[in-house]
């Protein structure tokens, strides 16, 4: 296998020559056909596909590369590129979703905390590497990422509208490269119910931790948000604002009432 820097070279000279991006029918004896995700076995290693596009595979190799580099275990990401179409290629980890414990209530309370502090120490870790290495920084800040959605979701107006709120939101208290979507989907577990990976590489980004707690309160409803960013507290050794924060989550909930509202009309027009 060649190693980042070749992929890296290729990409940016196809970059250069954009073509549309088309899932191609058939690849590896594989055939695409609505999910973005397949499956492919090689050697009798088996491997996931993930159809993608340069700058989204490129950020996914460096910050693989980078975390696995810190000591981080992450999908240890590929690029495999067919007709100009790009794929993210990384062998499956062992483990089990944290969501498939949680789907069946195999896991307590108690067991659910401790699996939220592990979850914020691989969190720390990250949150511990120079950016400063990281080619095209600017483009892992959350608020720019998220007026890019809005933009491409609602329009250009939402997104104005959302941004700076947004920026303002992000750039309080402590910023820094976050994992920025803790779910249980995420989270690989182990035998002994340990986490033994992270995955969603593409949900890294440079926020603080209030944009972490309100997105993973989302994921872990049986927690309540208090109890949440208490045990993130203790993980990072510094104070969380709860006012704010519960301002912040009643604001979230305001938003995305509004958003839902917005989407039945859409579908309506």
């Amino acid at each position: 296998m060649q190693d980042a820097d070749y992929y890296i070279d290729l990409i940016k000279h196809q970059a250069n020559k954009p073509t549309s991006v088309k899932p191609v029918k058939k690849i590896l004896n594989q055939e695409i056909t609505q999910s973005s995700l397949f499956l492919a076995e090689e050697l009798g290693i088996k491997y996931i596909y993930k159809i993608s596009d340069p700058k989204t595979a490129l950020h996914t190799l460096m910050l693989s590369q980078l975390l696995l580099k810190n000591g981080i275990t992450v999908p240890d990401s590929k690029i495999f590129i067919v007709s100009g179409q790009y794929f993210e290629k990384y062998e499956i980890l062992d483990g089990t979703p944290a969501s498939s414990m949680l789907a069946y209530n195999l896991l307590s309370h108690n067991e659910i905390c401790k699996l939220l502090r592990q979850a914020f120490t691989v969190d720390k870790k990250i949150s511990e590497i120079n950016t400063d290495s990281i080619k095209f920084k600017s483009e892992l800040n959350l608020w720019d990422r998220r007026k890019h959605h809005h933009k491409k979701r609602y329009g250009k107006m939402i997104a104005n509208a959302y941004y700076l709120p947004n920026k303002k939101r992000m750039t309080r208290g402590h910023v820094a490269l976050h994992h920025f979507d803790l779910n249980p989907s995420n989270i690989l577990l182990d035998d002994k119910n340990n986490i033994s990976a992270i995955l969603d590489l593409d949900s890294l980004a440079i926020c603080n931790e209030y944009s972490v707690l309100l997105q993973t309160s989302l994921f872990w409803p049986n927690i309540p948000i208090n109890e949440i960013a208490e045990i993130y507290q203790s993980v990072f050794n510094y104070d969380i604002d709860m006012e704010y924060l519960n301002k912040l989550k009643k604001f979230q909930q305001t938003k995305d009432k509004i958003k839902n509202k917005f989407k039945k009309a859409l579908t309506r027009c």
